[in-house]
């Protein structure tokens, strides 16, 4: 559920003002940046009241993380992808070199982009685990 509502607020923060309805309910529409500021406000309603119904924790975590990925993290992460995609370029079209130092140094320079592309995945981790750590019980 928190992977759903991650989805659902980064829709919601890229197109505020697109309009949504509750399948049930279709005569009555909102914004999708109000419908963000609802749910956000029940699931912190729902921590600090302590109800139990839903992971309210996992649900604010995942809208946390889909704000903060819409409003810097997809730009950190692309920005990041450039060199990774030129090394895997440059192996593809020229091949391995004689003696296989060319396939060692690539493969290392493919660990570092890979790591520097994780090293924002653990932030999503953060977000919940401080959710969950003020979480009241």
């Amino acid at each position: 559920s928190g992977a759903i509502m991650t989805v659902l607020a980064a829709v919601c923060t890229k197109i505020p003002e697109g309009r949504l309805a509750i399948i049930f309910l279709p005569m009555f529409t909102f914004t999708a940046g109000n419908a963000l500021k609802a749910i956000i406000a029940v699931d912190t309603a729902g921590m600090i009241l302590g109800w139990k119904f839903f992971d309210h924790a996992a649900h604010l975590g995942g809208a946390l993380f889909g704000i903060w990925y819409i409003t810097y993290g997809h730009e950190l992460i692309w920005k990041n992808r450039e060199p990774l995609v030129k090394i895997w370029h440059e192996m593809r079209t020229n091949g391995p070199k004689k003696g296989g130092g060319s396939k060692l140094l690539c493969c290392c320079l493919l660990g570092h982009g890979l790591a520097k592309a994780a090293e924002l995945l653990p932030l999503g981790a953060v977000v919940v685990s401080l959710c969950y750590a003020f979480k009241l019980r």
